[in-house]
Parts: structure tokens; C-alpha cells; sequence
């Protein structure tokens, strides 16, 4: 799926603008007055999937969840993307609704659906696991994207932080005190590894 916008076709432009307006109104917590300016543009470019995103994000930030997740449910549809960030944000919402072992169940049924995962996704994924305290799963996964990239990588301080601190959780000191001081060594500056 992709996003349909033609420059030349002035009511998506117009949506644009109110897509514009919309969002720096949710910046500043306007909720309600951003999901106005969207619901302008949603009518003027109905195909433009974006706007759905921030229209689901403002009722998700004035605890319309229920609202938040049908949007959130439509927005799953629309590829790979967008499915995997929908599936993120219901996670949230179900954590916020203190419903932790539902939204565990529901985010690993939604990555086991992702064919070949990108290093991006399987980071959200450990990180997820390890903040809601799977931490040999979140060791797992951590271990999985470190076995294909360098130390390059963006992610790689990260990783390490995160596998580190997973082991340390678990008890596993001697490789929680390589992990965490490899990360160190990689990502000197990094606020996280800093921690």
C-alpha cells in the first residue's frame, strides 16, 4: 500500500495543510482541535493513511482507546509498516488498560506474522520483551540481530545495552559485565549505555 498524494490534485494539498495544522495542534496537546483539522483532511484525501496514524495517536493520548484501536485495526492493513507499528501502539494501549499479559500475547502473535523481520523490528521486539521482563526471550532476540550486523551498526551500543542488562536481570553477571562494558567501549556518548 502506498500513501496516494498528487501535488497537483489541490484538495490533497489542502489536506496537507490541515494534516500540517493537525499536527502541530497534537504537539502542543490539542487533541481534540488536531483531530478536527484531521478529520478535514481524512474527507479531502481519504487515502492517505498517515493521517489515520496521528488520528489514532490523539485518541490513544486522551485515553479514547477504544477509538484508538479501531483506527489502529484499519491502519494494520496497510502493509508490513504500518501493520507492525499499529501492532506496537495497541501493545501500549494495553499496557496503559493494565492488561501486560494480553498485550504480550498480542505483540508476539503479531511479530511471529512478520515473514523476514528487519534488525529494526526485532530490536522493538527484544526491547519490548525485556521492559515487560522476558528477559531470556529479549536475550534471544537481542542475540539474533547481533549475530548479523558489526559494530557499525546504529544499533549495536544498544543491543549490547539491552542483552547486558538482560543478563544481569537473569543473574548471568560475567556476560552482563561484558556486554555492558562492550557498549561502553562501542558507544561512549549514548545516554542509554552511559546509564
Amino acid at each position: 500500500f502506498n500513501n496516494q498524494f498528487d501535488c497537483k490534485e489541490i484538495k490533497h494539498v489542502i489536506a496537507e495543510i490541515f494534516y500540517i495544522v493537525a499536527n502541530s495542534l497534537a504537539t502542543q496537546q490539542n487533541y481534540t482541535i488536531s483531530n478536527f483539522y484531521l478529520n478535514l483532511a481524512i474527507y479531502l484525501n481519504p487515502n492517505f493513511i498517515s493521517f489515520e496514524t496521528l488520528h489514532a495517536e490523539n485518541f490513544a493520548a486522551i485515553n479514547e482507546y477504544d477509538e484508538a484501536k479501531k483506527l489502529y485495526n484499519k491502519i494494520q492493513k496497510f502493509g508490513s509498516v504500518y501493520s507492525w507499528h499499529a501492532s506496537k501502539q495497541i501493545t501500549s494501549i494495553l499496557i496503559n488498560q493494565k492488561k501486560k499479559d494480553a498485550a504480550i500475547v498480542f505483540l508476539e502473535k503479531n511479530f511471529k506474522k512478520i515473514k523476514n523481520p528487519t534488525t529494526y523490528e526485532i530490536f522493538d521486539y527484544a526491547v519490548f520483551l525485556k521492559n515487560n521482563e522476558k528477559y531470556e526471550e529479549s536475550i534471544k532476540y537481542y542475540s539474533k540481530i547481533m549475530n548479523v550486523i558489526d559494530e557499525k551498526h546504529n544499533l549495536y551500543g544498544q543491543i549490547l545495552d539491552g542483552r547486558g542488562t538482560a543478563y544481569e536481570r537473569t543473574d548471568q553477571w560475567n556476560k552482563a559485565e561484558i556486554d555492558l562494558l562492550r557498549s561502553l567501549s562501542v558507544s561512549p556518548n549514548d545516554a542509554y549505555v552511559i546509564n
